[in-house]
């Protein structure tokens, strides 16, 4: 596996609302300013695309962190279909 995490130091998500997070159109934001499609589209490409996890960890006031795992055969395939070699190279940076 691979894992990729990327995290602020915001406010956080309460519990009630990372239940709510993946679904489409759930937005915190008022209407107009956000889709609501981010992190749905995000779950899906994680998830069902590439068979892989996305999992929020997050406290009220203590910021949000998004964990992905992805299967190193997923990379691969993801590379090769890229164009780059079939073989990963741990140093390589995929633009």
């Amino acid at each position: 596996m691979s894992n990729i995490k990327v995290f602020d130091n915001g406010s956080g998500i309460s519990e009630e609302m990372q239940n709510k997070i993946y679904y489409p159109f759930f937005t915190t934001k008022p209407v107009g300013k956000r889709t609501g499609l981010e992190l749905s589209i995000s779950s899906q490409i994680v998830v069902q695309t590439h068979g892989g996890k996305l999992n929020c960890i997050s406290a009220k006031g203590q910021g949000t962190a998004f964990k992905i795992e992805l299967a190193i055969d997923t990379l691969i395939h993801t590379s090769s279909f890229l164009g780059k070699q079939s073989q990963l190279d741990p140093d390589e940076v995929i633009e």
